[in-house]
Order: C-alpha cells, then structure tokens, then sequence
C-alpha cells in the first residue's frame, strides 16, 4: 500500500516492510537504505499526528535512529507510523463519535506516554468519584542541576532524597498521592528531574500546615546532600468534600470534555498536567547522544506511582455487553438497538483521510471533525492543535 504526499513523493509501505525483513533476517545488506527510508516516513509527518505528537519531529527522527542503530527497524517503523492508522468511527443514526487509535506503544512516543497516564488518570479518578476525598495539594519537589551530569546519576541522586521526603510526606498526614517523574534538558548541559505529586490529605489534617511540613522535609534532604536548598511549590486543588463522579469519565483519552462543576475542572487539568506525556520535555534532547540517553532513562522507569488508598483496587461496575451493535447485526438486532437508543459503529475511513475529505467539502467527515472538536472541548495541547487545523482547512 503505498501513500502519495505531494512535494514528497511516494512512499511504498509494502516495499519497506519487505526491506525491513530482510535486512532483519540479514539477507539483506541494505540497512543505510532501510533506515532512511523510516526516518522519512517519521520525518513527513501527517497533519493527524502533527496533532498528535506537535512539534516533536527531530526528536521522534533522532529516536527511530536510536532504534535502528540497535538493529530494531521494525520497532523504528511502528513508532514512525504511530497515529497514521487511526480510524474514524460515527454512530449509525446517534451524534456520537470516536478515533480508534492505532498506537507504537512506546514510551518515547509523545501519544504513547500520554496514553501510559491514562491508566493512572483512571485509577485516581475512580476513587475520587467514588466517595467523600480530604483536601487535595499540588506539590512540585526540585533539586539542583548539575552540568554534565549523567541522567542516571541525577535520577540516583533524586531517589535518595525521595526515600527521606516520602517518610515525612506520610508523617505529615497523607491518606493518599500520585507521584509522576518529569525531565527536561536544560538550557545549560544538565538534566532538570523532578517530581510532581498530587496529595491527599487525611479529612482531619490541615493542608497548610502539612504542607508547610512537607517544604522543610524537602528543605532538610537538599541540604542533607549537600545542596542548596530550592522552595517547594505548592497550590491548593480541593478543600475536603463529596465524590467528584465525572472524574470517572474518560472520555477519548486525548479528547475529553472539561467539566462545568470548578473544583472538578480544576482537579481535571492538574491530574492530567502530572500525568502528561513526554511532549514538553524533548526540546533540548537535540544529539543522538542525548536521544539515547533520554531513550534509555524513559524505557526502564517507572515514570508514575501511586501510595495510600488510590493504590488499592476499585470494584469495577458490570458492564452490559451489547452496549454497541456489531458490524454484522441482523436487521432484528439493529430495530431492537435503535428502540433502546444504542446504534451501529460505522467506520467512515482513517483519521487523515477524514481530514482531507472534511478540506474538499464532504460533508460527513466535516460533521465528524467538529462533532469531534465539539464533544471533547478542552485546553489540552491536543485539542488546541486540532482547533487549529480545523481552522486552517476551512472547517
């Protein structure tokens, strides 16, 4: 199957995937002409993983060479293509529509790591939807950055800290948290990681003051190691109160809808904000050097943890099986659905392709693409994107 890209030329699918076996099984001695060939395909991004992924091409190009310099041009394929197969779907005769993604499942994938959170995000969400919650804090906890320092040395040296921080942090009164690790390049020739927490107070514990608690435990650790001592941000999210049930909405993953109640909002953005992908942390990540390094680090952590009560596991509501009727429902079925307000899935093509339909005026995928920029409305970088794009193709 080959895909045509004006001013680019033709790139042959069946014919790389061929090549790609070959030079994978050595009969082949065409690994410089295999590898450039995945680099193009990731380099001539589509305008659905351009709104996938941003501005991340160079890095994603720098991570298929990581790949291909291990010899794995199959798995440097599968993250160049990550979005280009996903499908749009609309109800039969219901306003509802979805995107079924087709996804690398790498964790150096901007879509894919945000898509690891999404698992958390469920998880957090369920148990705040599911009964009263304490006070909810923010908490950032930095530490120095050292020029030249390796990325594994400055994660060892934040580990300790974290061993002495977490002791303190439960002292002061946590019933439950979330903790994501970020890291970003900076400016200079060092590694910024930190760590983001999303705390739980006990119904009973004052929030300012534990918090107030955790900052001189952090404060204590810094200078325990020697270091300078940095000021812990920290915001206040929620007073204590009832379940938050629309936390327990998904949505599309990527596409979700903001909720109209404040504290619920509020609890949306900041959850999600920890648990992102690594989108915004690539910029400096600009040598192949420091793709491998990053790619390294990112594949063997555990980027997202989770302690107290929001570790345990929810009791997961029955779910009916004929929610949707399949793609080869009999004509009985499909009368019995459309009473009960459930309709047929029907595939209207790839997402890039409903875009390009939506452009030249077709009038069910323009339907689709506001239907799908309407329905999951909110300030996420994804979504933004989209708007854009809508905009520039005259949707």
């Amino acid at each position: 199957m080959s895909e045509v890209r004006p001013g680019v030329g033709l790139i042959d699918f069946e014919a790389l995937d061929s090549l790609i076996g070959r030079v994978e099984d050595g009969s082949s001695d065409r690994a410089g002409e295999c590898q450039y060939e995945i680099e193009q395909v990731c380099a001539r991004r589509t305008r659905w993983q351009w709104v996938l992924h941003g501005a991340t091409e160079a890095f994603r190009v720098g991570i298929v060479r990581h790949f291909c310099g291990q010899g794995k041009y199959k798995k440097a394929k599968r993250y160049a293509c990550c979005g280009r197969g996903d499908t749009a779907y609309v109800e039969e005769h219901g306003p509802g529509c979805k995107v079924r993604p087709k996804c690398c499942g790498y964790r150096t994938c901007p879509r894919c790591s945000r898509r690891y959170g999404r698992k958390i995000l469920r998880k957090v969400g369920g148990h705040l939807a599911s009964g009263p919650h304490g006070a909810i804090d923010h908490v950032v906890l930095t530490q120095k950055v050292k020029d030249g320092e390796s990325l594994d040395v400055t994660r060892s040296r934040f580990e300790k800290k974290w061993k002495r921080i977490y002791k303190g942090i439960r002292a002061a009164g946590m019933r439950s948290m979330l903790v994501t690790y970020h890291v970003k390049r900076t400016r200079g020739e060092g590694w910024h990681y930190h760590a983001h927490c999303v705390i739980e107070w006990g119904v009973e514990v004052c929030a300012e003051d534990a918090c107030a608690s955790v900052a001189l435990g952090w404060r204590d650790a810094l200078e325990g190691a020697g270091e300078l001592s940095h000021p812990v941000f920290y915001r206040h999210v929620a007073t204590p109160g009832d379940a938050l049930v629309e936390l327990a909405k998904d949505g599309q993953g990527e596409f979700w809808a903001e909720s109209a109640d404040a504290v619920t909002k509020l609890l949306q953005y900041c959850i999600r904000d920890v648990v992102q992908g690594i989108e915004n942390w690539v910029e400096g990540v600009d040598t192949e050097e420091l793709t491998a390094e990053f790619a390294r680090a990112v594949d063997g952590a555990k980027l997202h943890r989770v302690y107290g009560v929001w570790r345990t596991k929810l009791e997961e509501k029955a779910v009916e099986e004929k929610d949707v009727v399949g793609v080869g429902a009999t004509e009985k079925e499909r009368a019995e659905a459309a009473k009960k307000g459930v309709f047929e899935w029907l595939k209207i093509g790839s997402v890039d392709a409903v875009l390009s339909g939506a452009g030249t005026g077709v009038t069910l995928m323009r339907e689709f693409v506001r239907s799908l920029a309407c329905t999951y409305s909110n300030r996420s970088a994804v979504c933004r994107r989209l708007t854009a794009l809508l905009r520039s193709i005259g949707v």
